[in-house]
């Protein structure tokens, strides 16, 4: 076989080179430049690999950078992190390392190995290999681009499997028949790719895929690798995108037989994301994780068992699983709450919205299409949750109440009436208590 790799165009060098001084941060060329200057103190070949080069050829912003070495890779991660003052991390069972900079910058650089897999679904099994060897265990040919950092072919582009025109055509397409059966993860970022970068699978990869589908490969997978690769696609920029193109596909259910992914659900997801958008423009700090709030509203409906039986299947721990429960049954009775009383007061609604966690904030506006229910909500995000009394613990018992546990309920109720306009002083505050006392009540 021809050993000359492809170029994207007739002059690749001064094109990714630029690519980089143009699309890159200082500090990440910088890096690059220590590297090649390292790679060349140590007679080694490095060269930049996989998503990194697809990325940059796209114009996309990427400062996660894989490194490959024909030769020691682990040894030239050492001379890395001593040479830019970082450290490192490693060798994992693959052979990698990761060499962190000053300013938290990751590199990985592995050794270019060859894979092998025992089974379908099994780990590969890896010995050193070429750099050709290195880019055809690769999952899809886009992501089998590389350049050399160091020497005379510095900067061209090495295509040795059709990735650039893959990528110029908005392709997907895996190396070889087993691709799938080998590595079902592969399904996924499949699909992952496809719905980031708006490209389409091969007509024979999307054979492959579905065969493997209907060969029930993705249940041979652990629960560990099954959710990091879910968890990425419910993080990523299309969760929804991919939730929906599972569904196409009938990947779901091999997931778990209850995930059905129906037309309201669909709406609730597409309502959630709406929603996600709205509160990052107008609150932002109350944006957490995306992969709770995604999985809370792929499961909502669902009864508890089959919500713990797909939590265990993606080897999610026990607290994670009833941390799930719980956000999500506090969504339904704020929901029902919210929905059910017509005139709510703001200390009903910081009642009803207290143990709700914010990231699951998305949910609750979407399962609310009245505009009143949601305006409630904006003035909890906006005011209601900061109001606090202004007695404390020590204040109440100054003012008699006994060390107990009918402090706590008594500086509740100070904050219902300071929120419904009750007790608008301390003055009122220290007036409503004295009372509460007098009676031997709690308020």
């Amino acid at each position: 076989m021809d050993q000359t790799p492809s170029t994207l165009n007739p002059a690749p060098a001064l094109n990714l080179a630029e690519r980089c001084q143009t699309r890159l941060s200082r500090s990440l060329q910088q890096l690059l430049r220590t590297s090649a200057r390292t790679a060349e103190a140590h007679g080694t070949g490095v060269y930049a690999v996989g998503g990194f080069v697809r990325d940059v050829l796209l114009g996309v912003s990427n400062e996660d950078v894989d490194l490959t070495v024909e030769g020691d890779g682990v040894a030239f991660a050492r001379h890395l992190a001593a040479a830019i003052d970082g450290t490192w991390k490693g060798p994992s069972a693959f052979g990698t390392a990761v060499v962190i900079a000053r300013d938290g910058h990751k590199i990985d650089v592995a050794t270019a190995r060859r894979e092998t897999y025992k089974h379908p679904a099994a780990l590969p099994t890896v010995v050193p290999g070429s750099l050709r060897d290195d880019l055809f265990r690769r999952d899809f040919s886009i992501n089998t681009l590389a350049f050399a950092l160091n020497g005379p072919e510095a900067f061209r582009l090495i295509d040795w499997y059709g990735g650039s025109t893959d990528l110029a055509e908005g392709v997907i397409r895996v190396l070889h028949n087993r691709s799938f059966r080998d590595d079902p993860t592969r399904i996924f970022r499949a699909i992952r790719l496809e719905q980031r970068f708006g490209f389409v699978l091969h007509r024979h990869t999307l054979r492959l895929l579905q065969r493997a589908v209907e060969k029930r490969c993705i249940e041979l997978l652990s629960g560990a690798r099954l959710w990091r690769e879910l968890r990425l696609m419910l993080e990523g920029e299309s969760p929804v995108a991919c939730l929906r193109r599972l569904d196409e596909l009938q990947i779901l259910p091999h997931i778990d037989a209850a995930l059905v992914l129906s037309p309201a659900q669909l709406a609730l997801l597409t309502g959630v994301t709406d929603a996600r958008i709205g509160l990052a423009e107008t609150h932002p700090e109350v944006i957490g994780r995306a992969w709770p709030l995604y999985l809370a509203t792929l499961l909502y409906g669902m009864e508890a068992d089959p919500i713990r039986r797909i939590g265990t299947r993606l080897a999610l721990a026990p607290r994670a699983i009833q941390e799930l429960l719980a956000g999500m049954a506090a969504v339904e009775a704020a929901c029902q709450r919210l929905r059910l009383e017509v005139d709510l007061r703001p200390s009903a609604v910081v009642a009803a919205l207290r143990t709700l966690p914010l990231e699951l904030l998305p949910l609750l506006l979407a399962l609310s299409p009245r505009g009143d229910v949601r305006q409630l909500i904006r003035s909890y995000l906006t005011a209601w949750r900061h109001v606090r009394p202004g007695l404390t613990g020590d204040d109440l018992k100054r003012l008699g109440v006994p060390q107990g546990p009918q402090i706590g309920r008594l500086l509740t109720c100070v904050l219902a009436a300071k929120l419904d306009g009750e007790a608008p002083t301390l003055e009122a505050e220290e007036s409503l208590v004295r009372r509460a006392v007098t009676q031997g009540q709690d308020a």
